[in-house]
Formats: C-alpha cells, structure tokens, sequence
C-alpha cells in the first residue's frame, strides 16, 4: 500500500485583537498562493457530522 500525502493545518493560538482591515483589491498573490487556493477549493469536502455519529453507533453495537 502506498502512502499519500498527508496535509494538516496548523493553528498556533495566537489571535490578533486589532479589527481586520479590508481586503486590499490591488493586492498581489503568488502562482503559488494561487495553487494553493485552487488545491484546497477542489480537495475541500463538508462533513456530515449526522452521519459520522450514525457510523460510530453501527460499530460500537458491531463489537
């Protein structure tokens, strides 16, 4: 079995109190930053949370 990549976001806590300032029109993103975006809209999908509980409560009753 071949391992895939594994990507995991990174929080460190801190949290800014001053307000955000609008978001600046001529601002200039990277190709990279632009990847980025791109990678995560088409990899993004919700999790139903209803459900995750419904599989965990068929394999508890499983065991």
């Amino acid at each position: 079995m071949t391992s895939s990549p594994v990507f995991r976001v990174i929080y460190n806590g801190k949290r800014n109190s001053s307000p955000r300032s609008p978001p600046n029109s001529s601002q200039i993103f990277t190709p990279g930053q632009e990847e980025n975006v791109r990678f995560i809209y088409k990899t993004f999908k919700p999790i139903d949370l209803s459900d995750l509980k419904r599989r965990n409560t068929q394999n508890a009753k499983k065991s």
